[in-house]
Order: structure tokens, then sequence, then C-alpha cells
């Protein structure tokens, strides 16, 4: 059952989603599990789209496995899941808000990006979803390196004069 989060239900779930939000195989993208993006910024942004949009638990049985978060652009037609993190029951979670999005916005597309570890991906292939996209995510660690005689003389900025 998905129900429309509260002020309560927001404050009292935000931990566990987060938890849930660290494991590739059970969130949708951003992903929190890169090392990069910290607790904070989860809160933050989760902050931000409880006050600017819809977030929705999810509960089987009167439990709540975790949340889902999207937002909509109504002039591209457009739905893209910032957060769907969900512990268990996860099919079951799709097929719940698949249904609600596709009665509330008719002829829109919605986008769901996850890591290939994610355990809907089957349900999502066997549900009219198309793999758009195959992408790698690099990190550069850059760390304090032993200083090299660097000629800043040779480094210029550019302008349009230069095209």
């Amino acid at each position: 059952m998905i129900v429309l989060a509260n002020d309560k239900t927001f404050k009292e779930y935000l931990d566990f989603v987060y938890t849930i939000s660290l494991d590739k195989k059970t969130s949708c993208y951003p992903s929190y599990s890169d090392g990069i993006k910290t607790k904070e910024d989860f809160i933050q942004s989760s902050l931000i789209d409880f006050k600017n949009h819809q977030i929705y638990l999810y509960y089987y049985l009167e439990t709540c496995y975790g949340w889902i978060d999207y937002f909509v652009i109504e002039e591209d037609k457009y739905i893209q899941a910032t957060c769907f993190s969900i512990k268990e029951h996860y099919n079951e979670a799709l097929e719940e808000f698949i249904n609600l999005i596709t009665h509330q916005y008719k002829g829109y597309e919605f986008y769901f990006g996850c890591s290939k570890e994610n355990i809907g991906i089957p349900y999502l292939l066997n549900h009219g979803f198309r793999k758009i996209e195959e992408s790698f995510s690099y990190r550069l660690p850059v760390e304090k390196k032993e200083e090299k005689n660097v000629n800043l003389n040779k480094v210029r900025r550019l302008s349009l004069k230069d095209a």
C-alpha cells in the first residue's frame, strides 16, 4: 500500500530509508552508496523534496518498507524517481507506484535510473520499460601530490577572440 508521507511519518522513516538507499539492489539513482554523497546530503535532498514534491511510503501488511520520491515536469510530460528505496516487496511497490502514476499522468514518460544490481530490473523489463542508457560513473580522488615545476606562463584563458 502506498501512502502519502506527512510530517510525522517523514521524520519517523528518514533514517530507515537512508539505510535502504545505501543498497544498490533496493534503491534507484541517485545512489548514496558511492562514498561521495553523505547521509547529510540525503537528509537535505529529502527535506527539499518533501517540501516541493510528494513522498510516498510503501507499506506491506502494515509494515513500512521504504519510500518513493519523484518529480514531475508537466510541460515535458516527464516523471523521474529520485528515491525509490524499498527494503522488501520491491516488485509489489513498483507495481503499485506504476499503477498510481499511470492513472494520474496519462501520456507521460517515467524514468527510473538504477544500478545493474537493482532487484527490480526484471520487473521493469517485463512491464514495458526499455533500457535507454548504460553509463559508467567514475571518480578520481584528488589528493595533494608532490608539486612539480609547472610553468603557469604556458597556461592562458581563452576567449571568443581566440576562436
